[in-house]
C-alpha cells in the first residue's frame, strides 16, 4: 500500500491477518494519504512481492516496512475469521464440531491446490512472498515495539492513538487447530514451512 505525506512516499507491504487495519488507521491519523489506486479499489491492499514489484516498477520509496506473524497464529486467525464472520458459525458450534481442524484440512488439501495460493485476495499466500530484501520487517507479537519504532522515526505522530482493530473475540482466540489430524501438518508445512525459518519462529505444531 502506498502512502504520501509532505512529499515523502511510504510503502506499507500489508500481509493479511497481521494488523493491517490498525496500521492503516494509525498512518492516516498521522497525516499519510493512501494512494488513489487503493482508495478507488483498483488493486488489492495485500499484494505479494511478485505482484507489486511489477505494478510499482521504477517507483522510489522513502521507507518500506511490513509486519509478519507466527505462521500458525496467522493461519488459525484466518480459518477462525472465515468460519465466524463469513460462514456465520458460532463459537460453540466451531468448538464442539471441531470445525477449525476440518476447515484447515479442507483449505490446505483441497481448496488451495485447486484454486491456487492467490485465491481470496492473497490471504493464503506465505508471508515470505510479500516483502522485498530491503523491507524492514516487524513482528506482530511485538506490536507495542512496532508503534514505538514508527513514532521514533517520524512515521507515526508521537501523539497518535493506536489500538488493535478487528481483534478477534476472546472466545474465538482460544480456538485451535489439531495438526495431528490426518496429514494436516504435512500440508501446512508444505505451504508455510519457509515462514518459520525465514522469520525465525519456533515450529510448534
Amino acid at each position: 500500500m502506498i502512502f504520501t505525506r509532505e512529499g515523502k512516499t511510504l510503502h506499507f507491504i500489508a500481509i493479511p491477518k497481521t494488523g493491517t487495519t490498525t496500521v492503516v488507521r494509525a498512518l492516516e491519523e498521522s497525516g499519510w494519504l493512501l494512494g488513489e489506486e487503493y482508495t478507488s479499489r483498483r488493486v488489492s491492499n495485500h499484494e505479494p512481492y511478485y505482484v507489486w514489484s511489477k505494478t510499482l516498477a521504477g517507483r522510489d520509496f522513502d521507507y518500506s516496512f511490513s509486519i509478519v506473524r507466527d505462521p500458525v497464529e496467522r493461519f488459525t486467525s484466518k480459518i477462525s475469521s472465515t468460519l465466524s464472520r463469513e460462514a456465520g458459525v458460532s463459537y460453540e458450534e466451531i468448538r464442539l464440531g471441531n470445525w477449525m481442524t476440518r476447515s484447515a484440512h479442507a483449505a490446505l488439501s483441497e481448496m488451495l491446490p485447486r484454486l491456487g495460493k492467490d485465491f481470496y485476495d492473497y490471504h493464503y499466500v506465505p508471508q515470505h512472498c510479500f516483502p522485498a530484501r530491503d523491507t524492514e520487517i516487524f513482528k506482530f507479537e511485538n506490536f507495542s515495539q512496532i508503534v514505538d519504532t514508527l513514532k521514533s522515526r517520524g512515521v507515526l505522530d508521537k501523539n497518535c492513538s493506536i489500538g488493535h482493530e478487528n481483534k478477534t473475540d476472546k472466545n474465538t482466540r482460544s480456538l485451535k487447530i489439531d495438526f495431528n489430524y490426518r496429514d494436516l501438518k504435512e500440508f501446512f508445512l508444505g505451504w508455510y514451512g519457509k515462514d518459520f525459518e525465514i522469520f525465525d519462529y519456533d515450529m510448534k505444531l
